[in-house]
């Protein structure tokens, strides 16, 4: 079947009714942040620390930083003057760099404020350690839920199936072009047995919790009807 442009400007229509306000102002902000800018934007410490606060109101951001022109990132968590004090001793700003949980998968959304090549590169470089960070972050959180638990398994998504990693400890590079979404283990009740947990890395996730309960209890049944081996 062929879309006219009509039925294309429906769907559109359709899927951006379902946004919230801030996702659609985002999907805006990330079109025109992918053209390139054509001249320096100079700006005062004072006006860079208000940007930044600007921003980190208006999304919500896991990390957003102004990175400084001695390639130090300056958190939009910081009190306001600190910001400001860490500005005038970077000598500027070179641009911004959020990182942000979006359409399933994290987004990386720089800004630069420098024209040049160099800007760029220095800005996508801070925007790739924020990816690492929050990776290695959210697998923390993820080993910290499942700890003493005897079965776990990292679950893995591409937003429309599911695939569970145990022992995910070992391996956490399984299956490209998906993300984790979370973890499912076993945790103690109250009575001494053991129930299924789901803890997903973002609310959006949380829908997929019902299969992989029902995946990890039929992996146990599995471990169960298997035969034992002799010694």
């Amino acid at each position: 079947m062929v879309l006219t442009n009509e039925s294309r400007a429906k769907g559109g229509s359709a899927r951006a009714e379902k946004q919230e306000k801030w996702e659609r102002s985002f999907v805006a902000m990330l079109g025109g942040s992918r053209r390139p800018i054509t001249k320096d934007r100079k700006m005062s410490p004072h006006a860079a620390a208000f940007v930044l606060k600007t921003e980190s109101e208006a999304y919500p951001w896991l990390m957003l930083a102004l990175l400084g022109r001695d390639d130090q990132a300056v958190s939009h968590r910081l009190p306001h003057e600190e910001i400001v004090q860490r500005i005038e001793q970077a000598g500027g700003v070179v641009g911004l760099v959020g990182l942000i949980f979006f359409n399933k998968n994290w987004i990386v959304y720089t800004r630069p404020f420098s024209t040049g090549e160099e800007s760029k590169q220095q800005l996508d470089a801070l925007g790739q350690r924020f990816l690492a960070f929050a990776g290695s972050t959210v697998l923390h959180e993820l080993e910290a839920a499942a700890s003493g638990s005897p079965v776990s398994a990292l679950v893995w998504t591409d937003g429309k199936e599911i695939s569970l990693a145990y022992d995910w400890q070992e391996s956490t590079t399984s299956w490209p072009g998906r993300m984790v979404a979370g973890v499912i283990y076993l945790a103690k009740t109250v009575g001494g047995g053991w129930q299924p947990r789901w803890k997903p890395i973002h609310e959006e996730f949380r829908h997929i919790g019902a299969e992989a309960m029902q995946r990890l209890r039929a992996h146990i049944e599995q471990i169960r009807a298997a035969p034992r081996f002799e010694e």
